[in-house]
């Protein structure tokens, strides 16, 4: 749904299987669909929410020892900031998770981290022009 467009409806659905799902036993579900949540609502317009679903989401990271789910929650919290217009408060975002990605690849070699760092390179872009 929220791939189609459909953003108010894929938020429901979202919302309903976070109702349900039990983050202790099925962390990935539930991160998933917690990060698919903040993202529809950022869509949408809905910044207050979306902030809340992606702190969410970061809190649901850090409890499965997530570190890529954790920092990317940040970016997320990012993004709102840039839609409110906050520059500096995004900037802030991406470049403590750029730094904090940069010294995780500094004690070891991870192919996900590298591309996340690589992912946040360029979103952080996106804020400078």
């Amino acid at each position: 749904l929220d791939f189609a467009g459909r953003w108010a409806l894929a938020s429901e659905l979202y919302t309903a299987v976070l109702s349900f799902v039990d983050p202790t036993i099925d962390s990935d579900l539930a991160i998933g669909a917690q990060f698919r949540l903040a993202y529809c609502q950022r869509v949408l317009g809905r910044l207050d929410e979306a902030e809340r679903a992606y702190a969410a989401a970061g809190h649901l990271s850090r409890a499965a020892r997530d570190e890529i789910g954790a920092l990317r929650s940040e970016v997320g919290i990012g993004k709102v900031a840039m839609a409110r217009g906050n520059v500096p408060a995004a900037e802030r975002a991406f470049d403590s998770v750029i730094e904090r990605a940069t010294a995780s690849l500094a004690t070891r070699e991870d192919r996900a981290m590298r591309e996340f760092r690589a992912t946040v390179l360029h979103d952080r872009t996106s804020v400078s022009v």
